[in-house]
């Protein structure tokens, strides 16, 4: 069939992904083993889903937006992919785990080294304020105003 001449080197086969993986699966069911057949994935011409109605159907408009909706939300390549057994060359590996407990463990110690460093620096503003702040003779509880008018123009006193 196709696939043997292919396989020879005799000719190249320009179709359907899925209808070069259902031949290539139909001939290993034939028991004529493995071929040395190589799917591209990408494709160099773009080849558009096709449903074919009578010539000035009103159901033209409605289908091609159902089919433009099913085409660019990827169902029609997921239900191709699911249709087509994979050969176990062409099966993936597992993905390793983007993220290992190491990973999530030492975010939260991040997180716990930025806490502290704030907390600290809160209590160094409280300290400031209470000590020094407050206990300069220029500090009214009511007024502060004059305390920080008179630093704004006496910084060094």
């Amino acid at each position: 069939m196709e696939t043997e001449r292919i396989a020879r080197g005799r000719c190249a086969y320009y179709d359907n992904e899925f209808y070069l993986r259902h031949l290539r699966v139909a001939s290993e069911a034939r028991g004529m083993g493995s071929t040395a057949v190589h799917i591209m994935k990408e494709c160099v011409v773009q080849m558009p889903v096709v449903l074919a109605l009578e010539k000035n159907s009103a159901l033209k408009p409605h289908v091609d937006d159902i089919i433009q909706r099913l085409s660019e939300s990827g169902f029609i390549a997921k239900w191709l992919r699911d249709m087509i057994r994979r050969l176990p060359a062409e099966e993936q590996a597992p993905q390793e785990a983007l993220m290992n407990l190491t990973k999530f463990w030492s975010s939260f110690v991040a997180l716990g080294i930025g806490y502290f460093v704030s907390i600290c620096a809160i209590l160094l503003e409280h300290w400031h304020f209470r000590y020094i702040v407050m206990r300069h003779p220029l500090y009214d509880v009511y007024n502060p105003s004059i305390y920080y008018n008179f630093k704004r123009l006496y910084p060094n006193e």
